[in-house]
């Protein structure tokens, strides 16, 4: 029993209770005893090969980089209904080894896509995308949003050059948003592994809005967007984008110790 859920921790408990004719208790018992626990899986994408090579890489290279004055920018989906979580049994200290980890589903009544930046110095500007954004969407928000607001406080004097990071969604790496970036003379765009959003702080911003989410089930994503900017702006002057963003050389130490794999982040 304890093998089977070593090689697969989401076997049903009750399969094992009829294999043996005894009751969930018992089951339960039995595997307390052998050191594995019920838990939450974790959600991490999908990484082949090709991706750890590419992750182990990039945190070979930027382990030392100052990262105090790089903007993290990403692309978040919230729901006027949140999901529970999939459980498995598993030994501590193991929830991010691959066998415990599934994709993520997105889906939900009421869906608002928001985009948002983040610094050392905080959290900056977040904003409303459409539900089906393309390339011409992005570079309006680089344009009109990030543009301004990053320049405010940051301004040309302080900061000549812009060190950005985003994603590889394929918006971004379009063609027409390549010209964008390559026409921006105090931007340079810092070249981001794929699949890689542990390593993003700005993924754990967003795990922190979660965690201060207070459900209102929205009928209407006017609210639902109002009650994202609320969340986001409780977390102005906490120093909290501070911390995150000095954890880049532990998360890129996690991926070399991980040989490019899944860290904790």
């Amino acid at each position: 029993m304890v093998q089977g859920y070593e090689e697969n921790g989401f076997i049903p408990t009750r399969h094992f209770a009829q294999l043996f004719d005894t009751s969930l208790r018992t089951v339960y018992r039995a595997l307390h005893s052998e050191g594995l626990h019920y838990r939450r899986h974790a959600i991490k994408p999908l990484l082949t090969e090709a991706n750890k090579r590419a992750r182990l890489e990039f945190a070979l290279k930027y382990i030392n980089f100052d990262w105090s004055n790089v903007i993290f920018s990403d692309e978040k989906t919230f729901k006027s209904s949140q999901h529970g979580r999939v459980m498995l049994w598993r030994r501590n200290n193991t929830r991010y080894d691959s066998d415990h980890v599934v994709p993520n589903a997105e889906s939900g009544r009421i869906t608002v896509n928001m985009w948002g930046w983040m610094s050392s110095s905080g959290p900056g500007e977040l904003t409303v995308i459409p539900s089906r954004a393309n390339s011409v969407n992005y570079i309006d928000v680089l344009n009109d949003v990030m543009l301004p607001t990053v320049r405010n406080v940051f301004p040309v004097e302080d900061m000549p050059e812009i060190s950005f990071v985003q994603d590889n969604c394929p918006i971004h790496r379009s063609i027409i948003v390549q010209e964008w970036f390559s026409q921006q003379s105090d931007i340079r765009i810092i070249p981001w592994p794929a699949r890689s959003p542990d390593l993003n702080p700005i993924e754990n911003l967003w795990g922190i809005m979660v965690q201060r989410w207070d459900n209102r089930n929205e009928r209407t994503k006017e609210a639902l967007s109002t009650h994202c900017m609320q969340v986001w702006d409780s977390i102005r002057g906490q120093n909290l984008c501070e911390k995150l963003i000095n954890s880049m050389s532990s998360r890129l130490q996690a991926v070399i110790d991980q040989n490019g794999g899944y860290t904790k982040y």
